[in-house]
């Protein structure tokens, strides 16, 4: 049986947001508290991680490409189990300007013209989002 891979990109918030987050609670703006709130709230709840991808998508950018044959290939390419994530020679670093570290709940990938948060436990398909 063979697979074929696909290119998966993976999207994450910039370091402008990250910026905002670690200023928070003191000098945000109400919308910037806002944002922050649905950051936290969204490592445990995946309606706040969506509402944060799809009220806010300006500070989420192109992170990563991933050569992979499924989305949890992806995952465990974007983990650092046995060494760095950013090792694997399937995943090419696309921006600086996002937070480099492994996939994390409210992470976004876009592949075959399907868009997926990453859920608590699993991936969630916003695609008509």
């Amino acid at each position: 049986m063979s697979y074929s891979n696909k290119i998966f990109e993976v999207y994450r918030l910039t370091n402008e947001f990250m910026d905002i987050y670690s200023k928070y609670p003191s000098d945000v703006t109400e919308a910037e508290e806002k944002m922050v709130n649905l950051k936290r709230l969204g490592f445990i709840s995946i309606d706040a991680a969506i509402e944060l991808w799809r009220e806010h998508n300006q500070y989420f950018e192109l992170a990563e490409k991933v050569i992979a044959t499924n989305i949890d290939e992806v995952f465990t390419l974007k983990k650092s189990i046995n060494h760095f994530w950013g090792d694997n020679e399937q995943v090419e670093r696309i921006s600086g300007n996002t937070f480099n570290s492994c996939t994390s709940i409210g992470d976004v990938i876009k592949v075959e013209g399907k868009t997926l948060i990453c859920a608590c436990a699993g991936w969630q398909d916003i695609t008509s989002i």
